[in-house]
This record gives structure tokens, sequence and C-alpha cells, in this order.
């Protein structure tokens, strides 16, 4: 993995989303999880392909 690619995944680590609704329950909400991977990765000015390629995983076909 590049280190671009490392740093952009810790940094999506380092800060999740997530809204806690009840003592014990905690919600993902993917809706702001995707929306945050794409501003990092358009900040950096990757597309989706590049991105994956960085990270090692396939695109679909």
């Amino acid at each position: 993995m590049s280190a671009a690619a490392a740093d952009l995944r810790s940094e999506l680590w380092l800060t999740p989303k997530f809204q806690k609704t009840e003592e014990i329950a905690v919600h993902f909400n993917t809706d702001d999880y995707g929306l945050r991977i794409r501003s990092l990765r358009k900040n950096r000015g990757l597309t989706q392909e590049q991105l994956a390629e960085k990270m090692n995983v396939s695109t679909p076909t």
C-alpha cells in the first residue's frame, strides 16, 4: 500500500462518524462515512479507480 493510501486509511479510522442512540447501541451512519471518503478522495485529486488501486482493492467491472 502506498504512503498516500495509508495516510487516507489512517485518517478515515481516526475520525469515524458514529451516532450514539442508546446507552448500549451505537449506529454507524454509512451515508456520512461515504461522504467523508468522497471528500478526502476529492481533496487529494483521486478518482475512485485511483483510490481503489492505491488501497489494493478491485473495482467493479
